[in-house]
């Protein structure tokens, strides 16, 4: 229910979208999600990976909270959203009509999040040396967008209106 306060160009692009589909004449319900990541990519938690198995640092930023959000917990919650959404009378379908938050439950910064990853990798290949992976700012690593400090959505309006049990980021 905050008013949208977009602080890069990407940001505004998806609030105009939002408001095109908001404004139509169908009913819609829009899921805002973010720090989005899957297995194959080029994103982040495969950067780290990649970074680490080639002996290479990584300068991380610990300024930056939210809440990762794999691919896979996306499109079922979206998946169990529309089938109880289906379920709906006429009235119901419009009253559910709006934008939710959809991520997992729990916030983190990039840094510990790439050493959430990296512990994870390490157990799981049953590997022992320690990797190089570095905290730093947001402002010394000179990105090229504004990006959020505190970036962590609050889903419960989408837990209430479909019933969803979330699982945590990890």
């Amino acid at each position: 229910s905050d008013m949208p306060n977009p602080i890069n160009q990407y940001g505004k692009s998806k609030l105009n979208g939002e408001r095109i589909i908001e404004n139509s004449d169908h009913n819609h319900i829009i899921f805002r999600t973010s720090w989005v990541y899957d297995n194959y990519s080029k994103n982040f938690p495969n950067k780290i990976i990649h970074n680490f198995v080639n002996d290479k640092e990584s300068y991380i930023v610990d300024d930056q909270v939210g809440t990762p959000n794999h691919v896979n917990f996306i499109a079922e919650a979206t998946f169990r959203c529309i089938t109880e959404y289906s379920k709906y009378d006429d009235q119901n379908k419009l009253n559910a009509c709006g934008i939710y938050h959809m991520s997992t439950l729990g916030e983190t910064s990039w840094y510990k999040f790439g050493c959430y990853l990296l512990k994870q990798y390490k157990r799981k290949k049953n590997i022992e040396n320690t990797p190089s992976i570095l905290s730093t700012s947001s402002q010394d690593l000179s990105l090229k967008a504004a990006r959020p400090k505190y970036s962590v959505l609050n889903t419960e309006k989408l837990v209430r209106q479909f019933e969803l049990d979330l699982p945590s980021w990890q």
